[in-house]
């Protein structure tokens, strides 16, 4: 006889979570084949680690659908947010131009996640996640620790993003109709929260610091080459 118990997930569940995931996973499969011709392009070794990041998100996703049918629901999930995590912010490490987009993109997929029936679907455990997401991001613009290669000298790689920020919205889009439709009031209204309030106040809120990181470091760079411009002068009026 099947599981009645309350812990065992329904039988149609791993269905589910293929379905919320497929988009995703063959987003990241076009995007290892992307970054491998980018490099063999551009010899830069940034697109080697961002296809490495895309394999290990890929990895996690698989380790998700796995946990699943054997009723590990917590692990799935936060397997699943650390692939979104660590594919996102590992692109977001060593690739300039993209933040906003890479932003955004995290934001949805948490949300679609935490909109998943993965066990218990109490807000803190997204929220915290949303948060630790969004602190990460200020602290890596503000920081800089890995040289970063520009996006914005590619415009294939700017497509290629355009396009995965608009399989997450369709894909958070569904899953939020469908959590919305099919939940309890207490549900709703944490969707309703979290799509309404929380999501557009963070967004904002890290487009305005990702915005003034960028002009602090427009700053100091104009003030270096200001700097080199007079040593240049004072050099060769010494020269002569």
């Amino acid at each position: 006889m099947p599981d009645k118990s309350p812990t065992a997930p329904p039988r149609d569940l791993s269905q589910v979570v293929r379905r919320a995931v497929r988009p995703v996973t063959m987003a990241a499969i076009g995007g290892v084949g992307l970054y491998l011709l980018l490099f063999l392009q551009t010899g830069a070794w940034q697109m080697l680690a961002l296809a490495a990041f895309t394999l290990a998100a890929a990895g996690l996703v698989e380790a998700a659908n796995r946990f699943v049918p054997r009723g590990r629901l917590t692990e799935a999930r936060l397997a699943l947010i650390g692939a979104i995590g660590g594919m996102l912010v590992g692109a977001e490490l060593v690739i300039s131009g993209l933040s906003v987009y890479l932003l955004f993109i995290g934001l949805l997929l948490i949300i679609t996640v935490g909109l998943l029936p993965l066990g218990k679907r109490g807000p803190v455990p997204i929220l915290i996640a949303l948060a630790t997401y969004v602190v990460t991001f200020i602290v890596i613009n503000a920081w800089q620790p890995l040289p970063r290669f520009s996006a914005q000298t590619l415009p294939i790689l700017m497509v290629f993003v355009i396009g995965a920020t608009l399989i997450a919205v369709t894909t958070t889009g569904l899953g939020a109709t469908r959590a919305f439709q099919i939940g309890s009031i207490r549900t709703r209204l944490i969707i309703a929260t979290v799509v309404l309030v929380i999501v557009p106040v963070a967004a904002s809120g890290v487009v305005s610091s990702l915005l003034s990181a960028e002009n602090n470091r427009n700053r100091a760079l104009d003030a270096l080459e200001a700097i080199a411009v007079l040593k240049e002068s004072q050099v060769n009026a010494w020269a002569n």
